[in-house]
Protein backbone atom coordinates (compact mmCIF):
# COMPACT_ATOMS: atom_id res chain seq x y z
CA UNK A 1 0.00 0.00 0.00
CA UNK A 2 1.09 3.66 -0.92
CA UNK A 3 2.71 5.48 2.39
CA UNK A 4 1.54 8.19 0.91
CA UNK A 5 -2.48 7.34 1.92
CA UNK A 6 -1.74 6.97 5.42
CA UNK A 7 -0.51 10.49 5.47
CA UNK A 8 -3.58 11.65 3.35
CA UNK A 9 -6.44 9.72 5.65
CA UNK A 10 -5.59 11.96 8.58
CA UNK A 11 -5.29 15.53 7.01
CA UNK A 12 -8.73 14.73 5.02
CA UNK A 13 -10.67 13.81 8.81
CA UNK A 14 -9.19 16.97 10.00
CA UNK A 15 -10.69 19.10 7.28
CA UNK A 16 -13.68 17.49 7.08
CA UNK A 17 -14.04 18.21 10.87
CA UNK A 18 -12.97 21.81 10.58
CA UNK A 19 -14.93 22.21 7.08
CA UNK A 20 -18.55 19.90 8.77
CA UNK A 21 -18.99 21.28 11.44
CA UNK A 22 -18.75 25.49 11.82
CA UNK A 23 -21.83 25.60 14.86
CA UNK A 24 -19.96 22.49 17.17
CA UNK A 25 -22.79 20.28 16.06
CA UNK A 26 -21.63 17.02 13.94
CA UNK A 27 -23.81 17.92 10.32
CA UNK A 28 -24.87 14.75 9.15
CA UNK A 29 -26.48 14.46 5.28
CA UNK A 30 -30.39 13.96 5.29
CA UNK A 31 -30.73 15.02 9.08
CA UNK A 32 -34.09 16.69 9.06
CA UNK A 33 -34.55 19.53 11.79
CA UNK A 34 -38.22 19.94 13.59
CA UNK A 35 -38.27 23.24 11.97
CA UNK A 36 -38.16 21.22 9.00
CA UNK A 37 -40.51 18.86 9.98
CA UNK A 38 -42.63 21.20 10.95
CA UNK A 39 -42.89 22.96 7.49
CA UNK A 40 -43.38 20.40 5.78
CA UNK A 41 -46.25 19.56 7.79
CA UNK A 42 -47.61 22.55 7.84
CA UNK A 43 -47.44 22.44 3.36
CA UNK A 44 -49.16 18.85 3.41
CA UNK A 45 -52.23 20.20 5.53
CA UNK A 46 -52.09 23.49 3.04
CA UNK A 47 -52.17 21.11 0.48
CA UNK A 48 -55.04 19.41 1.85
CA UNK A 49 -56.88 22.64 2.00
CA UNK A 50 -55.91 23.47 -1.41
CA UNK A 51 -57.76 20.64 -2.46
CA UNK A 52 -61.07 22.03 -1.25
CA UNK A 53 -60.53 25.76 -2.36
CA UNK A 54 -59.71 26.83 1.43
CA UNK A 55 -57.55 29.48 2.22
CA UNK A 56 -53.65 28.71 3.22
CA UNK A 57 -52.85 28.70 6.64
CA UNK A 58 -50.57 31.31 8.42
CA UNK A 59 -48.01 30.24 10.59
CA UNK A 60 -48.03 32.55 14.05
CA UNK A 61 -44.89 31.78 15.75
CA UNK A 62 -46.09 32.18 19.19
CA UNK A 63 -48.79 29.14 18.09
CA UNK A 64 -45.83 27.41 17.05
CA UNK A 65 -43.98 27.70 20.12
CA UNK A 66 -46.93 26.66 22.03
CA UNK A 67 -47.21 23.61 19.88
CA UNK A 68 -44.12 22.85 20.02
CA UNK A 69 -43.78 23.08 23.62
CA UNK A 70 -46.82 20.96 24.27
CA UNK A 71 -45.03 18.20 21.80
CA UNK A 72 -41.92 18.27 23.98
CA UNK A 73 -43.90 17.66 27.10
CA UNK A 74 -45.62 14.89 25.83
CA UNK A 75 -42.14 13.58 24.20
CA UNK A 76 -40.84 13.96 27.75
CA UNK A 77 -43.26 12.80 29.92
CA UNK A 78 -45.05 10.32 27.99
CA UNK A 79 -48.50 11.34 27.54
CA UNK A 80 -50.70 11.43 24.77
CA UNK A 81 -53.35 14.10 25.36
CA UNK A 82 -54.99 17.37 24.51
CA UNK A 83 -54.28 18.02 28.76
CA UNK A 84 -51.01 18.89 29.98
CA UNK A 85 -49.44 17.20 32.71
CA UNK A 86 -50.75 21.04 34.67
CA UNK A 87 -54.08 20.12 33.85
CA UNK A 88 -54.48 22.96 31.10
CA UNK A 89 -56.22 22.32 28.04
CA UNK A 90 -55.33 23.44 24.61
CA UNK A 91 -57.38 26.27 24.83
CA UNK A 92 -56.09 26.93 28.43
CA UNK A 93 -52.93 26.89 27.31
CA UNK A 94 -53.88 29.54 24.31
CA UNK A 95 -54.88 32.00 26.88
CA UNK A 96 -51.41 32.55 27.59
CA UNK A 97 -50.53 33.72 24.85
CA UNK A 98 -50.40 37.06 24.10
CA UNK A 99 -52.84 36.59 20.63
CA UNK A 100 -56.67 36.74 20.18
CA UNK A 101 -58.49 34.15 18.19
CA UNK A 102 -62.48 33.76 18.13
CA UNK A 103 -62.13 30.13 17.65
CA UNK A 104 -59.46 27.31 18.16
CA UNK A 105 -59.07 23.34 17.60
CA UNK A 106 -56.12 20.88 18.27
CA UNK A 107 -54.78 17.64 16.56
CA UNK A 108 -52.23 15.69 18.54
CA UNK A 109 -50.77 12.71 16.57
CA UNK A 110 -47.77 10.55 17.06
CA UNK A 111 -45.44 7.60 15.50
CA UNK A 112 -42.42 5.68 15.07
CA UNK A 113 -40.18 4.44 12.45
CA UNK A 114 -42.16 6.55 10.12
CA UNK A 115 -39.65 7.62 6.60
CA UNK A 116 -41.20 10.95 6.62
CA UNK A 117 -42.50 11.49 10.25
CA UNK A 118 -44.54 14.63 9.22
CA UNK A 119 -46.41 12.69 6.38
CA UNK A 120 -47.56 10.07 8.37
CA UNK A 121 -49.28 12.81 10.91
CA UNK A 122 -51.01 14.72 8.14
CA UNK A 123 -51.90 11.17 7.00
CA UNK A 124 -53.36 10.36 9.86
CA UNK A 125 -55.03 13.52 10.77
CA UNK A 126 -56.41 13.44 7.08
CA UNK A 127 -57.83 9.47 7.81
CA UNK A 128 -60.03 10.57 10.75
CA UNK A 129 -62.83 12.50 10.12
CA UNK A 130 -62.46 14.48 13.68
CA UNK A 131 -59.36 15.64 12.63
CA UNK A 132 -59.66 16.17 8.95
CA UNK A 133 -62.81 18.17 9.91
CA UNK A 134 -59.81 20.41 11.92
CA UNK A 135 -58.37 20.47 9.01
CA UNK A 136 -60.66 22.06 6.38
CA UNK A 137 -62.42 24.71 9.30
CA UNK A 138 -62.99 27.53 7.08
CA UNK A 139 -63.00 29.63 10.01
CA UNK A 140 -59.08 28.81 10.99
CA UNK A 141 -56.51 31.36 9.53
CA UNK A 142 -53.52 30.33 11.60
CA UNK A 143 -51.58 27.81 12.33
CA UNK A 144 -48.36 26.11 14.34
CA UNK A 145 -47.43 23.00 14.35
CA UNK A 146 -44.37 21.35 16.80
CA UNK A 147 -42.87 18.28 17.03
CA UNK A 148 -41.14 16.26 20.05
CA UNK A 149 -39.27 13.12 20.06
CA UNK A 150 -39.29 11.23 23.08
CA UNK A 151 -36.03 8.82 23.80
CA UNK A 152 -37.87 5.87 22.57
CA UNK A 153 -37.61 7.51 19.05
CA UNK A 154 -41.43 8.49 19.19
CA UNK A 155 -42.82 11.55 17.45
CA UNK A 156 -44.96 13.23 18.88
CA UNK A 157 -46.73 16.54 16.40
CA UNK A 158 -49.26 18.93 18.02
CA UNK A 159 -50.98 21.37 15.47
CA UNK A 160 -53.02 24.46 16.80
CA UNK A 161 -55.43 26.32 14.83
CA UNK A 162 -57.29 29.93 15.25
CA UNK A 163 -59.60 31.90 13.45
CA UNK A 164 -59.65 35.66 14.36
Amino acid sequence: MDHRLYLLFPTVLVLLFLTGCPDGTPSEPGTVTFDDMEARAVDLVNAERKLYQLSQLKVQSDIRTAARLHSQDMAENNYFSHTNMEGLSFSERLENLDTSWKKAGENLAYNNNALDPAEAAVSSWINSPEHHDNLLTEDFTHTGIGVGLSEKGTYFFTQIFIGK
